[in-house]
């Protein structure tokens, strides 16, 4: 019986301890520094350094993974890889910087989050209309058949599934921050 107990506590260690390392080697050093500084706070990250073809969006909370999923770009920010980014009104391409999610609303692309700018970089985002969406273009079937996803004209694009767990895990604190990195 004690026997028992002790393989059953070591592999559930294991397995613990596995999914750690696996949390490290998945999420970019600058995210895991980044995270670090604001403890166990919810903060969504996303890394267009990646091509559209990987999962870039995080939200982390402490050191656990809530979400991790694909996001689109700007079409004007490049087609796999965003590489050209911009604050301008009418550029159709993505903003870096600071991020807080705002409040939600029903559009165009169905239940949507409206983001504020913190940074000179991205301080444009009300008047640009930059948000959280759900987009076909932004969906697994989508990228499937074209080998990238479609692009925005700057906002934030998910599959319909994500956007709602985005939105709610957001939601959930009121408000959280976003950091967009390069």
């Amino acid at each position: 019986m004690k026997y028992s107990l002790f393989i059953i506590l070591f592999i559930l260690f294991n397995i613990t301890t596995t999914f750690k390392c696996q949390f490290d080697k998945t999420i970019p050093s600058k995210i895991l520094h980044i995270q670090q500084q604001y403890g166990n706070e919810r903060i969504m990250y996303i890394d267009y350094s990646m091509p559209s073809t990987q999962k870039r969006l995080w939200i982390l909370e402490g050191d656990s993974v809530l979400l991790n999923t694909y996001v689109s770009h700007g079409i004007n920010s490049g087609k796999l890889v965003a590489t050209s980014f911009s604050n301008q009104n009418g550029s159709h391409k993505t903003s870096i910087g600071l991020y807080k999610t705002a409040e939600t609303y029903h559009g165009k692309h169905g239940y949507s989050m409206r983001v504020d700018g913190l940074d000179s970089t991205n301080n444009n985002a009300r008047s640009r209309n930059i948000v959280f969406h759900s987009a076909e273009y932004a969906e697994q079937e989508f990228l499937n058949t074209n080998g990238y996803l479609g692009r925005s004209h700057g906002c934030f694009a998910t599959s319909v599934y994500d956007n709602n767990m985005i939105i709610r895990l957001s939601r959930e604190r009121g408000s959280i921050k976003v950091f967009v990195l390069n």
